[in-house]
């Protein structure tokens, strides 16, 4: 990363203007702040430029529809799920990472 150094006008100090990670923070903050819809923009569209395959669902089905298809299509592990899932078996509105997803709902049912 190339630092830009700025004199400031009556001091003859030179100062690194992202040397400071505060500052660099702060000024990246504010930019994402006045450019909020165009930022989320330029991420969908990244997304979408890395992932082309990519399509957004309306609704997900709940933890027991998750449950029963695992258990009917013979899906013994999450390894086995995620490689379902990369292969495109897997029917619209079902999750990638089912772990995650409902990890509320297994600590919740083990109490």
């Amino acid at each position: 990363m190339e630092y830009i150094l700025i004199q400031k006008m009556y001091s003859g100090e030179i100062e690194m203007a992202y040397k400071d990670l505060e500052r660099k923070k702060k000024n990246e903050q504010a930019w994402r702040e006045k450019n909020r819809g165009r930022y989320r923009a330029h991420q969908k569209k990244y997304y979408l430029k890395i992932h082309p395959n990519a399509r957004s669902r309306e609704s997900y089905y709940d933890f027991e529809t998750h449950r029963e298809f695992a258990m009917n299509s013979g899906i013994e592990c999450i390894r086995e799920w995620r490689e379902c899932f990369k292969l495109g078996f897997m029917p619209d509105g079902i999750y990638r990472n089912p772990d995650k997803t409902f990890s509320n709902y297994y600590s919740t049912r083990a109490e």
